[in-house]
C-alpha cells in the first residue's frame, strides 16, 4: 500500500506541477492580451478624442459663420471699391448734399479718398457724421468747409472737402475666401 500511495503522491505532484505550468501559460497569455487590449484602448481613446475635437470644431465653425460674414462686411475687399464709393455717394443723397469723389487712390494696404460736397452747412455736417458712422475703419484726415460758393442758379452754397483714409481695406493677397466646412 505504501508503494501505491507513493505512486499516487507522485501522480498528484506531477498533476499539480502540470496545473501550475498551465496556470503560468494562461497567466502570461492573459497579461499579453491585457497589454494588447490596453494599447488598443488607448489608440481608440485617442481617435475618439480627435473625432470629438473635429466634430466640436466643425460645429463651432458652423455656429460662427454669421459672425464671420459680419466681420468680413466690416472690410472693403479689393475689387469692391466701387460699391464702397457708391455707398459714400449714397450717403450724400440721403443727407441732401451733392457729393463728388475728387481723388481716390490705394496707398499700401489703405485707400485714400477726397470727397467734395455742396449744400447747406447742416446737411454737409450731417453727411460728415454719416460717413464717420460707416462700419469701416475710416478716418477723416482733413476737413475744409467754406461758405460763399455760388451755384449754377445763383444760389450760395457751402462747400466741404474731406480727406479720408480707409484702413479696413483688404487687398487680394490678404483676402481668404470662405470654404464651406465639411462635417
Amino acid at each position: 500500500m505504501r508503494k501505491h500511495s507513493f505512486k499516487m503522491i507522485i501522480v498528484l505532484i506531477l498533476l499539480n506541477i502540470g496545473a501550475i505550468g498551465i496556470w503560468f501559460v494562461l497567466l502570461s497569455r492573459t497579461k499579453a492580451a491585457s497589454a494588447t487590449v490596453a494599447r488598443e484602448s488607448e489608440q481608440l481613446l485617442a481617435e475618439n478624442s480627435k473625432e470629438s475635437y473635429l466634430s466640436s470644431a466643425s460645429r463651432d465653425l458652423r455656429a460662427s459663420e454669421s459672425n464671420q460674414k459680419y466681420l468680413m462686411s466690416l472690410f472693403v475687399e479689393e475689387g469692391s471699391e466701387v460699391s464702397f464709393l457708391e455707398r459714400v455717394e449714397a450717403l450724400g443723397k440721403h443727407a441732401g448734399v451733392d457729393v463728388k469723389i475728387v481723388d481716390f487712390s490705394r496707398v499700401g494696404d489703405q485707400l485714400r479718398l477726397s470727397v467734395q460736397t455742396k449744400g447747406n452747412f447742416q446737411d454737409i455736417y450731417y453727411y460728415l457724421r454719416l460717413v464717420e458712422s460707416l462700419p469701416f475703419a475710416l478716418s477723416v484726415d482733413s476737413v475744409s468747409i467754406r461758405n460763399g460758393i455760388v451755384g449754377e442758379k445763383g444760389n450760395v452754397f457751402w462747400e466741404g472737402v474731406f480727406g479720408m483714409t480707409l484702413s479696413s481695406y483688404l487687398p487680394k493677397a490678404t483676402v481668404i475666401k470662405d470654404k464651406a466646412p465639411t462635417p
